[in-house]
């Protein structure tokens, strides 16, 4: 008896992804339409980066248009993420799928749209990226030696002949930074205030280094101590160090100079992102279940990633769970809101941000 033949498999995901293409295609069956549907989104917020007016008049069929206030010409997508795009028709596919909540990668992405596996890539991480950026205000902080597991591509920034995973083992220096050796770096950045300028310097920061060099060599240990991730106002800090406000006010110049503070809106104050990493909460248990259904689904749909872009498929994880969120519309209005970011320069931080609805 002749074995029976088995039949092809069937990716079903793949062709639940088709049948999406298919209605972007229908709904902008060419590419100026699909040019124009992205220029209405992006037309609402858009003004002259010349003069600042709204009133901009677009060549018909073209990718550029004239301010009607001063004249000058400027190019539609500048500024933008959709900067420099070739085609508009994979960025609004992208756009739909995760609107829609339907998972895919840049794999899936160059099948569908017909294009090279890189330019999907790109186009994928641009519009994560966006994404990443709403998450500042809903994340929580989360160690990236969490997500080892998931790191097993080379990037750019992978040593020869290293595997992905020692990256994260170099960022363990910083990370473990002690009280004293937060002291020498104070010291390494501070020491040379005390010397004078090698050559001319803008009237601003001579006058803050004057007034550094009236500061005891003891008062930036003490005003650093007194920082925070929270932000808090110089008068608090007055009250808490019981120094002159002069005194202070010169010290906390002296630790925005040395990248040690940084100074907000407000005449607020908040410890820097490189220095602010020295230890975060421990994870409940539902945090840390909301981390390995992360895990899972980036290893299902994604098959591991690069440690440069972890925070990148991370807010793709958010984006297809917290479906009330990203709703229709939201992620092409987050896209059009969100400024071009060159994805190359690109690294995540060594705490990342991490929604788990």
């Amino acid at each position: 008896m002749k074995a029976q033949h088995e039949r092809p498999k069937v990716d079903s995901h793949f062709l639940i992804v088709a049948a999406e293409v298919n209605f972007v295609d229908r709904m902008y069956p060419t590419e100026q339409a699909c040019f124009s549907e992205i220029w209405r989104r992006i037309r609402q917020n858009k003004r002259c980066q010349f003069c600042g007016s709204a009133r901009l008049k677009v060549r018909f069929g073209k990718r550029t248009g004239n301010c009607g206030k001063c004249g000058k010409k400027f190019w539609l997508t500048a500024g933008t993420i959709f900067e420099r795009m070739r085609s508009a028709r994979p960025y609004l596919v992208a756009i739909h799928l995760l609107e829609k909540g339907i998972p895919f990668s840049a794999r899936t992405l160059s099948r569908v749209c017909n294009i090279a596996y890189e330019t999907a890539s790109q186009i994928f991480k641009k519009i994560m990226n966006a994404v990443s950026v709403a998450m500042s205000g809903t994340a929580i902080l989360v160690s990236s030696f969490e997500f080892n597991s998931l790191i097993c591509k080379r990037s750019l920034e992978t040593d020869a002949r290293r595997h992905p995973v020692t990256e994260q083992e170099d960022a363990r220096e910083v990370q473990r930074q002690d009280a004293s050796s937060i002291e020498k770096i104070i010291e390494e950045r501070t020491g040379g205030f005390n010397q004078p300028a090698p050559g001319p310097v803008c009237e601003e920061k001579s006058s803050q280094i004057d007034a550094a060099e009236q500061v005891a060599p003891s008062t930036p240990e003490l005003i650093y101590e007194l920082l925070s991730k929270e932000p808090q106002s110089m008068d608090q800090l007055i009250a808490a160090s019981g120094l002159e406000p002069g005194v202070v006010v010169a010290t906390v110049s002296i630790l925005e100079l040395a990248d040690i503070a940084t100074r907000l809106s407000g005449n607020r104050v908040v410890l820097s992102a490189e220095l602010s990493s020295a230890s975060l909460p421990q994870l409940d248990s539902q945090v840390r279940g909301s981390i390995n259904q992360a895990i899972w689904f980036i290893r299902k749909f994604f098959h591991g990633v690069s440690r440069k872009y972890v925070q990148i498929y991370l807010a793709a994880y958010w984006c297809f769970i917290d479906r009330a969120r990203w709703s229709e519309g939201k992620v092409f209005k987050q896209c059009c809101q969100t400024a071009r970011v060159e994805m190359k320069t690109f690294v995540s931080p060594l705490e990342l941000r991490f929604c788990t609805a």
